[in-house]
């Protein structure tokens, strides 16, 4: 499949069963809740088992202590992949700050180079694994264990396969959507300060679209590894 039929597919799998999706979106609005949170992680991770194992339907919500096992696995991969260079880039950007003050009081190109530096360490570092992650918990999921998802080989070799360009678009478009819930979940404590209103606008959208989302980025991301590694094999 090219990327749009794959993009157009998984734009319509949450939708195939209303009444999981509903479900979903509880766990999401329990999210402030520990045990809410790591179950919809862990039902994330299911979206990605079922797909690969053929099925066109959201996955059902059995096996709760699976489910559980599942988003603690996935949490572990996040914080690899995500939470230390997240770590390390706040590090590196204290320095830049650091520099910022020490060039405005005393302007020095040299430092002006270092800086710029620093900064292309902070993209290398932080979004280089972002974008590797997504095929990093596919490869986790498809494997059965965790220590597949930092396989790199194996997983460099599924994008180049999926195409680097097709893969970062597809990554680009899921975190755009994903950024635009944000964004909408901040309107109304930007327009108001009535709790209510805030808190009523913030379950509807955990209950409705983060709900979608969660089940597009899941079945999104197992197709486009599928299609990875058909392509990976084909050209091997």
């Amino acid at each position: 499949m090219n990327l749009s039929e794959i993009l157009s597919e998984s734009f319509n799998y949450p939708l195939s069963n209303l009444k999981r999706m509903l479900i979903l979106g509880i766990l999401l609005a329990l999210n402030i809740l520990i045990i809410p949170a790591i179950l919809s992680m862990g039902y994330y991770i299911r979206i990605i088992e079922s797909s690969f194992q053929g099925s066109n339907e959201l996955p059902p919500f059995n096996e709760w202590g699976k489910m559980f096992t599942d988003g603690l696995k996935y949490i572990v991969v996040l914080l690899v992949y995500i939470g230390i260079p997240a770590f390390i880039g706040s590090f590196i950007g204290s320095m830049i700050m650091f520099f910022m003050i020490y060039t405005y009081l005393s302007p020095n190109m040299e430092i002006y180079n270092f800086m710029a530096i620093l900064y292309s360490l902070i993209i290398l570092i932080t979004i280089v694994p972002y974008f590797v992650s997504f095929m990093g918990i596919t490869r986790m999921v498809k494997e059965k264990s965790v220590k597949a998802a930092f396989e790199f080989t194996p997983v460099i070799n599924v994008i180049k396969g999926v195409g680097t360009g097709r893969y970062i678009a597809a990554i680009i478009i899921f975190s755009l959507l994903s950024f635009l819930v944000v964004l909408i979940s901040s309107i109304p404590q930007m327009v108001t300060g009535n709790l209510i209103i805030i808190y009523g606008v913030s379950i509807g959208v955990a209950l409705f679209i983060n709900s979608y989302l969660s089940a597009f980025g899941g079945r999104l991301i197992s197709q486009i590894y599928q299609e990875g590694l058909e392509e990976h094999q084909i050209t091997e």
